[in-house]
């Protein structure tokens, strides 16, 4: 999704036409947001306490952030997506991070799994952006955003919280 968007501000948009400037500030912003997310989440513990939880919240403000991308009528509102995306992106990571470190299949497999879905996500959505015509682009980014929806729905099937053990005494 982070891609689309970032390709998506490279292209010519009916409400905005951004400048070389504009479009640097914005990915500047995107990386601050991630900057913010990953200082906020060193300072807080929800990551061990409550991963599932924050991966669903950061599901859903990813997707929302998806939405409203292709439909910013100004810089502000803009801005706001971009800070939003680059957060729920990099607190996605960190989700990530720590379930693999998690028991189950070897890490290393859940390691590789994690850089190939955001290298495949890098690959696919500046290509599904070149590809669609220039008025469905949007169409790119919502179905990103849907397809995080759906990620956020089957999370409580990829992600079962770890079996407790009764001891009988």
């Amino acid at each position: 999704g982070l891609a689309a968007m970032h390709v998506n501000l490279l292209v010519t948009r009916s409400a905005i036409s951004l400048s070389r400037e504009e479009i640097a500030w914005m990915l500047s912003l995107c990386g601050l947001g991630m900057l913010a997310a990953q200082i906020f989440h060193a300072k807080l513990d929800w990551l061990v306490t409550v991963p599932r939880r924050l991966a669903g919240l950061t599901l859903g403000l990813l997707a929302v952030a998806l939405f409203m991308f292709p439909v910013a009528a100004s810089m502000a509102e803009l801005s706001g997506i971009i800070v939003a995306a680059g957060w729920s992106s990099a607190t996605l990571r960190l989700v990530t991070s720590f379930w693999i470190s998690g028991g189950g299949a070897p890490s290393g497999v859940k390691l590789g799994f994690q850089h190939s879905a955001a290298s495949i996500g890098q690959a696919l959505a500046p290509l599904a952006i070149a590809i669609v015509a220039p008025g469905a682009q949007p169409l790119v980014l919502w179905g990103i955003g849907g397809l995080s929806l759906a990620l956020l729905v089957s999370l409580p099937l990829a992600w079962r919280p770890p079996a407790i053990v009764k001891s009988s005494a």
